[in-house]
């Protein structure tokens, strides 16, 4: 039988220490639009964005920052925009955000590893699989995990069903004879992972390093230390 486990990203697998979109838009001023405008100018364009953020954890949707943003700054400031976005895109997520990986991580992925265990990111962000997928690469990890799902490749988002079940249906695809009984998800957030998965019908580990209450009774597994769920996923 397979053991399938889905890891949320941000503050699940890597700890966030930072995060400033202000210092991604610096990073597009200074390499693209600094003859064009002013730092101050181009901080309070990206604010323009802010109510499309806002909708999209409305309605579970997702924007994908190098279609549904970045070409506009470049029509903005009259500037050509370059062939690889993949590039930019990857800049900008490395200036914007700092994340940190825990030994408590590191150890449960290999041992899930050692294990026969097949492990899979699932992840809300703006960014695409490939962007995603090299910054996981700086910390080391990314052999662990057989693909990468980012919402801003499939435009929505957790804890819409519609999201999970694009993963789940890709990675039944990818182990014929297993089942979604055979797939864990493991996530910090209340809403987004602890409901979304239940609500996916995963069984659903919530990463609770808060303490925080269960407060919609949820049937869910509650752990505080990544480690311990290695005796979850394989008991």
């Amino acid at each position: 039988m397979a053991k399938i486990v889905m890891f949320d990203l941000y503050d699940t697998l890597l700890k966030g220490v930072s995060f400033d979109f202000n210092k991604g838009v610096e990073y597009l001023y200074e390499t693209f639009f600094k003859d064009k405008c002013s730092l101050e100018e181009i901080i309070e364009y990206s604010k323009s964005f802010l109510p499309l953020y806002a909708a999209r954890k409305e309605k579970n949707t997702e924007l994908c920052f190098i279609t549904d943003e970045l070409p506009l700054y470049f029509e903005k400031y009259g500037v050509k925009m370059p062939e690889d976005l993949y590039a930019i895109e990857y800049e900008f997520l490395e200036h914007l955000k700092e994340d940190i990986l825990l030994d408590e991580v590191k150890e449960t992925l290999r041992a899930l590893q050692e294990k026969g265990v097949h492990m899979y990111v699932f992840s809300n962000s703006i960014f695409t699989e490939k962007a995603a997928s090299k910054h996981i690469g700086n910390h080391g990890i990314l052999d662990y995990f057989d693909k990468v799902f980012s919402s801003g490749d499939y435009g929505v988002r957790k804890p819409g069903k519609e999201f999970f079940q694009i993963a789940i249906d890709e990675i039944l695809r990818m182990h014929p004879g297993a089942t979604i009984e055979d797939i864990f998800f493991v996530g910090n957030d209340y809403e987004a992972d602890a409901v979304g998965g239940t609500g996916a019908e995963l069984k659903t580990i919530w990463y609770n390093v808060e303490h925080l209450p269960n407060e919609k009774g949820l049937e869910i597994w509650d752990v505080d230390d990544m480690r311990k769920i290695l005796g979850i996923v394989c008991e």
